[in-house]
């Protein structure tokens, strides 16, 4: 509802972003859920090609839609749906990970106003392992 009502293309700037319009916000099949629960990096995945996009595109460009486009294949996306519903997460073009310490919405946004420069939006990437299953 936030969205919707109040941050609906906000224009408090974040490393020159904003976060985008509802109405041109990239939304990803949302009627399915997204299915990691951890972070992927598929660019440290020694499996097929093949392989991995198959995955990808079954677990992760589902079930959620663009806050704000960082540039350089980077973006901040909420979870619609699935088991991190409410969840802000980086994607980037080598994988994806949840931010702020799994920060919901609310905590992720108010970090985002407030707390911009002091806050390590990675703190929850470890090294070494991979989403899968």
């Amino acid at each position: 509802m936030f969205l919707k009502e109040v941050g609906n293309g906000c224009e408090h700037m974040f490393e020159g972003c904003r976060l985008n319009d509802l109405e041109s916000s990239l939304c990803q099949e949302l009627a399915s859920p997204f299915l990691l629960d951890r972070f992927w990096i598929w660019e440290d995945d020694e499996r097929d090609a093949d392989i991995i996009e198959t995955e990808r595109d079954h677990k992760v460009y589902r079930g959620n839609m663009e806050l704000i486009n960082l540039g350089c294949c980077m973006s901040y996306r909420l979870i619609i749906i699935g088991k991190c519903r409410g969840e802000v997460w980086n994607f980037t073009d080598v994988g994806v990970q949840p931010c702020c310490e799994r920060q919901d919405f609310p905590g992720w946004f108010e970090l985002w106003l407030d707390h911009q420069e002091k806050t390590d939006y990675f703190k929850d990437y470890v090294y070494g392992e991979t989403d899968q299953e």
